[in-house]
């Protein structure tokens, strides 16, 4: 289910405050009637729908900083390139807050001297 655009953070928060406690609710009277199916709820979990529709812009940011870390650690007598790339894994999510979720893409490359 998506949340609203038009709710503010303290909103979406509320409305999932609101849903945990009714799905709280739901699950004990169910218990404590013995009726019909035992039920349980969890907590919703904010989610990215298409994770790898940001896969360009998370090579970007990755290239970005290996290119900064490359320019502070290399000197003019080691110059430093990347080398011995493996193709990037599949980008994963890890929700953070009600409504902020942190991608991750995993990518292994090893940087080296240039050969002079």
């Amino acid at each position: 289910m998506a949340l609203p655009e038009s709710l503010d953070f303290w909103g979406r928060t509320a409305l999932v405050a609101g849903l945990i406690k009714v799905g709280d609710q739901e699950a004990a009277a169910a218990e404590k009637t013995g009726t019909g199916p035992r039920a349980s709820f969890c907590a919703p979990r904010a989610q990215v729908r298409d994770p790898e529709a940001r896969r360009a812009e998370l090579v970007k940011r990755w290239v970005e900083r290996a290119r900064d870390f490359m320019s502070q650690a290399q000197s003019a007598q080691a110059p430093l390139q990347i080398v011995g790339c493996a193709p990037p894994g599949e980008v994963t999510q890890r929700p953070v807050s009600v409504d902020e979720v942190v991608l991750s893409l995993a990518v292994s490359c090893r940087l080296d001297a240039v050969a002079k």
